[in-house]
């Protein structure tokens, strides 16, 4: 208690299994926000009695990672001053985040030597779906990783699309995975496309209403443009189809809409709605002879809305559920200690990465 309370704000600490959480300042009540509790959830601290000094502890797996921030008076926001380790700033103030004693940072994302990294190139593409005066028209950017030996041999690569591009490449740290896994000979080199969000109508176009028009656009004219532009393996079984979070059921849907086109499928965090199941899982054929191979991964504490009922865990338990229904059931599943975002997503790039491209 002396030592907690020598402190100033907050302090993290570990024994054993179990995180001790602390903030010691002028507040008459103190909540923690976590992963760990769910959305929107303020879970109140313990006040040693006579002091400034507030804390929770929680037992947890011994290799978690999970984001955390404070609430003053359930009214005022604030970060860990003493944690040095930040997420992303929100409108309810900065996101911090710990990793238990067995959390390892990843190696695959390091930065490495300019002379082992893969160029990105950068454009604009627009088109028109369908290809008429009435059509919906998308203009947006696209990023194309290309690996370091690109320009060293006349070779063909397979291509993974990722959606939510933008956010992949900055806060998902995709390239230093890619650069890394492709310079340890973990992975075959790969062509990377990042698709950017829309700029008409964000995150809409993963759902009803667009998703169609999304799909296609994605299968009858960005993959023709860049089989056209790059020395690609132009088949199914080359391309890969990568969502997150939001993003998942844009490359669900597209995918098997376009199963000519697409033969994987990786998703993490399915955050797919009900409603948005009912208009996207009828497009899931039963399984052929082949069929889709799929990665899908998730978070033992990913985000789940307390007050609203809902569950990302549930939703990708049910999506599961209806694609082994359809006859898949060779999908390679995992969870993970971890909560919902690209601190959490990002750590598990070279386990979605060497599922589909290992050497």
């Amino acid at each position: 208690l002396e030592a907690y309370y020598a402190l100033q704000f907050s302090l993290l600490s570990f024994v054993f299994n179990i995180v001790h959480v602390a903030y010691r300042g002028e507040a008459n009540d103190v909540a923690v926000t976590s992963d760990l509790y769910g959305g929107r959830n303020e879970v109140p601290m313990t006040r040693v009695e006579g002091t400034d000094l507030f804390y929770r502890s929680n037992e947890l797996e011994s290799n978690a990672r999970l984001e955390y921030s404070f609430m003053l008076n359930y009214e005022t926001p604030v970060g860990d001053t003493l944690n040095t380790e930040r997420s992303i700033s929100t409108p309810r103030g900065p996101i911090s985040w710990f990793g238990m004693p067995d959390w390892k940072k990843p190696s695959h994302l390091n930065a490495l030597a300019s002379a082992d990294t893969g160029r990105v190139d950068t454009m604009r593409f627009e088109a028109t779906v369908p290809d008429t005066a009435e059509g919906w028209t998308t203009n947006r950017r696209v990023d194309v990783y290309l690996p370091s030996d690109y320009n060293k041999s006349d070779k063909r690569y397979p291509v993974v699309y990722v959606h939510d591009g933008q956010a992949a490449l900055q806060q998902g740290m995709l390239k230093h995975s890619l650069d890394n896994l492709i310079a340890n000979k973990q992975i075959q080199p790969i062509i990377a496309v990042f698709v950017y969000q829309g700029t008409e109508r964000p995150n809409q176009e993963y759902g009803p209403g667009l998703m169609d028009k999304y799909a296609t656009f994605m299968a009858e004219h960005l993959v023709p443009h860049i089989d056209k532009t790059y020395r690609t393996v132009a088949s199914s079984e080359a391309r890969l189809n990568h969502g997150v979070g939001f993003s998942t059921s844009g490359a669900l849907y597209t995918t098997f809409k376009n199963p000519q086109v697409f033969g994987n499928l990786s998703m993490q965090s399915a955050f797919v709605m009900s409603y948005i199941q009912e208009a996207m899982l009828p497009v899931v054929q039963p399984k052929a002879e082949h069929g889709v191979k799929m990665y899908v991964d998730w978070g033992k504490y990913d985000l789940r809305g307390a007050q609203e009922k809902w569950d990302t865990r549930l939703f990708t338990s049910q999506i599961l559920t209806h694609l082994k229904e359809k006859g898949y059931k060779n999908v390679s599943t995992s969870e993970h200690p971890t909560g919902f975002g690209w601190g959490s997503w990002r750590d598990r790039n070279d386990m979605v990465l060497k599922h589909f491209f290992a050497r």
